[in-house]
């Protein structure tokens, strides 16, 4: 029996400590990066801080995994692609983080009563990494899963081909989630959706770039 590990899709690294571990929600957990949410009914989490509520997003991914008839396409038979040397961290896949001077390490800044992402650095609040010193932890970095690599478009197509999906999240959905399947119909018209044996998830859209799109 395969045992399921949310883990890997938790958050790493230092900008985000209150989503490195899964976190109860309706009856289950989710677990989530930013960039892909995964939710297991059944499965453990901790209690998440009060300003967090994944409910209406796993209400989302749970009636289009539920509603959605056509457009399925099993993860194993996506192509993979081949990966090139990320760069944000130059290769290094550890090291620490060099904060964004711009926002000061937040990926966002408020203007008015809104926040903003911030453009030097993707939102990420990293402009880069750095080898660990002396005494300093490593830690992966956050674009490659610590892999060193980056990649580009998935060869799995949107219904909307001006969207995409990077070939690390599938790769992250293939390896960790067994029979996994990703539908090409954008739930809400902004959400990627998967669906395995034990759950449901989201996957955030990329735009492709003008070379990528079929």
């Amino acid at each position: 029996m395969t045992t399921l590990d949310l883990i890997p899709f938790c958050a790493k690294g230092p900008l985000r400590p209150y989503l490195a571990g899964p976190l109860i929600c309706t009856g289950g957990a989710v677990a989530t990066d930013g960039e892909i949410l995964v939710y297991a009914p059944d499965y453990p989490g901790t209690s998440p801080p009060q300003e967090l509520n994944f409910t209406a997003l796993v209400d989302v991914a749970s009636r289009a995994a539920r509603e959605l008839q056509d457009g399925w396409t099993k993860v194993a038979d996506i192509p993979p692609m081949d990966d090139a040397v990320c760069d944000r961290c130059n290769g290094k896949g550890l090291g620490v983080a060099i904060p964004c001077h711009d926002c000061d390490g937040n990926g966002t800044f408020l203007h008015g009563n809104l926040d903003y992402e911030c453009r030097e650095c993707d939102g990420t609040g990293i402009l880069g990494w750095r080898d660990a010193a002396a005494g300093e932890t490593a830690v992966p970095c956050g674009d490659c899963d610590g892999s060193g690599l980056r990649d580009g478009l998935s060869t799995f197509r949107l219904e909307n081909d001006a969207l995409g999906i990077r070939s690390r999240h599938v790769e992250r959905i293939r390896a960790h989630l067994p029979g996994a399947e990703l539908n090409q119909h954008l739930a809400e018209g902004r959400y990627i959706v998967f669906r395995f044996s034990h759950g449901v998830g989201l996957v955030m859209p990329c735009h492709a770039r003008p070379w990528e799109r079929a």
